[in-house]
């Protein structure tokens, strides 16, 4: 089995996202190098490291979606589901002796490039817009602090005087400075 090369058939613009796939692959090579070892217990620590890699990103790329109200993360959500519903059978097999190694890898690698090339594709308009919109709106504390100051300003420029100032500017005319 080939060590599985990073490219851009694999990236999808969006760091986190991209982060993720990358540790995924660099995780699903190391024991990949582990099972040439013959490194059991190197295979057994980075399959659990893979596993929970993989379990974790699916939440974080879930709740993107799911902010980005993209329209397709049921089904989406759904091959992450089938996905998982594999780990506990070559976590059984695995903890049995058998050797899955090769077949997890041949998993993983297929699964990978099938599942970011294709599925992943399908969100990453909706996330790019909804990260540039929430980018958009997100401001340094001192331009926020700017922006309030000015809106202040701006309604305080508008504002009309209350009862009482109005009052007593009627009847005290040469009190107005207070």
């Amino acid at each position: 089995m080939e060590k599985m090369e990073w490219g851009p058939e694999l990236e999808t613009g969006i760091l986190e996202i991209d982060t993720q796939h990358k540790r995924i692959v660099h995780l699903v090579n190391q024991m990949q190098e582990a099972r040439m070892r013959k490194d059991k217990d190197t295979v057994a620590t980075v399959f659990t490291e893979v596993v929970d890699c993989i379990l974790s990103h699916f939440t974080f790329e879930e709740a993107l979606m799911e902010d980005a109200r993209y329209r397709f993360l049921g089904p989406h959500r759904r091959v992450h589901e089938l996905f998982a519903k594999k780990i506990p059978e070559f976590q059984a097999r695995f903890e049995a002796d058998e050797d899955i190694s090769n077949e997890l890898h041949t998993t993983l690698v297929r699964w990978l490039y099938n599942h970011v090339r294709g599925d992943d594709r399908g969100y990453v308009e909706s996330v790019k817009k909804f990260l540039e919109d929430t980018k958009a709106h997100a401001q340094s504390p001192k331009a926020y602090k700017n922006n309030v100051q000015a809106a202040i300003l701006e309604i305080q420029a508008q504002r009309q005087p209350g009862f009482l100032v109005r009052l007593k500017q009627a009847f005290f005319p040469d009190r107005n400075q207070s």
